[in-house]
């Protein structure tokens, strides 16, 4: 995992690699996911981890040194879906006073506490978390969140001169307000970043007139997304 300032235009400045060493916690693989969190003054990032002795994938909190070069330490958040992999929960930089976390689209973490909204609203169900909520003058929080769509195919191999079966994914986005407590009450209709297939949003803030989104393609590249905050406003629909 690697970590980098962004110049005014947004080119990479200071790459580092960072040190996870001496975090103490045995990991089975490394953190990954990583999505970068300000908040009490110091950079924080939020990951999925697997421990050796935790046989399926938690959310995670790095705590980073002051030179954001060495994790001091990892807290694995318990989870409350003991078999299932939990992956890509949201907060905010400012602490919520309502909520510590959001994950999928109908679950709202307190303490230890999960509060659920009826799984058959068909406007949530199948929304997922991505990059952590920006806060709002209002109090309310903006987000994006994805649903995932797969399709098989059949795909040829020119190296064994035949053609295997393939399941195609395809992310699609939408910007989605909460409000105070952590409920859905808008969001927009859903939207490619540059066309059908794995995109993955991974941070979301508010940069001037602007928003500003990082976001993978494919599993191998990175890139960054700008879009004016009127015009995300106008795309916004009551739930």
């Amino acid at each position: 995992m690697w970590f980098a300032e962004l110049s005014e235009t947004f080119t990479l400045e200071n790459l580092r690699q960072i040190d996870f060493s001496q975090c103490g916690t045995d990991f089975s693989r490394g953190v990954e996911d990583p999505k970068l969190l300000w908040r009490d003054k110091r950079w924080l990032l939020t990951g999925v981890a697997m421990e050796k002795r935790i046989p399926v994938a938690r959310n995670c909190i790095v705590h980073l040194d002051k030179k954001a070069t060495k994790a001091e330490k990892v807290e694995i958040i318990p989870g409350f879906e003991s078999r299932r992999p939990e992956k890509n929960w949201m907060t905010a930089g400012n602490k919520p006073k309502n909520f510590d976390y959001i994950y999928d689209g109908n679950g709202i973490v307190k303490g230890d506490r999960v509060i659920h909204r009826l799984r058959d609203n068909k406007e949530t169900s199948a929304l997922r978390g991505n990059a952590h909520l920006v806060e709002m003058s209002d109090g309310t929080y903006l987000g994006v969140m994805h649903t995932l769509r797969t399709t098989k195919k059949m795909q040829y191999i020119p190296s064994r001169f035949m053609t295997v079966d393939n399941v195609q994914k395809i992310y699609e986005h939408v910007f989605v307000r909460f409000d105070t407590d952590g409920w859905i009450v808008e969001k927009s209709e859903p939207f490619h970043l540059v066309a059908p297939a794995i995109e993955f949003v991974a941070g979301f803030i508010a940069y001037g007139d602007d928003y500003v989104l990082s976001f993978g393609r494919e599993d191998v590249s990175s890139h960054l997304g700008i879009i004016s905050k009127a015009k995300v406003h106008k795309m916004m629909k009551r739930v």
